[in-house]
């Protein structure tokens, strides 16, 4: 019994991650229109989003996106819990979140969040493209870069939210309906939170990444052994206050949001319906 069930939680969880891969391909065609939104010039804006969405670039670019999404499904299905923990101190509430497995649990998320905004920001474009100078050497793209540590920055804030709050914890409905009910009156709601997410996010992520100044950037210029673009950097506040920029990074992390959390709606879904077993005597 024990090798069916192992078996059951196999394929359910395979099946959430790939319904959450194909319902995320029309996201990533909508993100795509929004990140190369210009209503002044409405057929330069659908030329340009056609041009993206059936170039090589982005189909590359979006199946790196599935996969880091894909890995933040294994995490889940690698997390998640049937019992709730219940913590009776505050310092017990700490060691829950501090504990060496679930840090490597937060810093997964963070390394995904990087991985996932970078994609998104390959598929925006804009700002984000080639150099027009040449160099004979490999440059660091520093709007990139910000991407990039935004979007760590999500992770790292989602993985402490995802065992403070108990997010891993699995509740068996009372009242089975089909997966499609359960999915479906949940989206706006989904994308409404992930706004407000985002946008208390980039409330913190904006100061933390002024007043940690040039040290993360330099870090890994050293440790690749790159050369800062001479036409991109955000070195001054009036760079930092760039509306593209800010658009860009809020329709990203509004997108790795939804992603992430109606991902974990649907392996939810999919591992709380009901499973019947043939018995049958002898």
């Amino acid at each position: 019994m024990r090798s069916v069930c192992d078996s059951v939680y196999r394929w359910r969880s395979g099946a959430a991650i790939v319904w959450t891969c194909v319902l995320s391909c029309p996201a990533l065609v909508l993100y795509q229109l929004l990140a190369l939104c210009n209503p002044l010039h409405p057929f330069t804006w659908i030329q340009d989003w056609l041009s993206s969405v059936l170039s090589a670039r982005s189909f590359v670019f979006s199946c790196l996106y599935l996969l880091t999404l894909s890995n933040t499904l294994v995490i889940y299905s690698t997390t998640c819990a049937v019992v709730l923990p219940v913590y009776k101190t505050r310092l017990s509430v700490i060691w829950g979140v501090l504990r060496p497995l679930r840090l490597l649990v937060v810093a997964s998320y963070a390394l995904l969040g990087g991985g996932a905004s970078y994609c998104l920001a390959e598929l925006a474009g804009y700002h984000y493209l080639w150099s027009p100078h040449q160099s004979c050497r490999y440059c660091l793209n520093e709007y990139l870069f910000f991407h990039a540590a935004h979007g760590a920055f999500i992770g790292l804030r989602y993985g402490v939210r995802y065992y403070l709050l108990k997010e891993s914890f699995m509740v068996f409905p009372s009242i089975q309906q089909h997966k499609l009910f359960r999915l479906r009156g949940h989206v706006t709601s989904h994308v409404r939170e992930a706004l407000t997410r985002t946008l208390g996010g980039l409330r913190y992520f904006y100061p933390l990444y002024f007043l940690l100044g040039y040290y993360p950037r330099n870090r890994v210029i050293r440790l690749l052994g790159l050369q800062l673009r001479d036409d991109v950097r955000l070195t001054s506040l009036s760079s930092l206050m760039d509306l593209g920029l800010f658009t860009s990074l809020l329709v990203a992390g509004t997108t790795i949001h939804v992603g992430w959390s109606f991902g974990l709606r649907i392996f939810r879904t999919f591992q709380t319906q009901v499973y019947r077993v043939c018995v049958t005597g002898n």
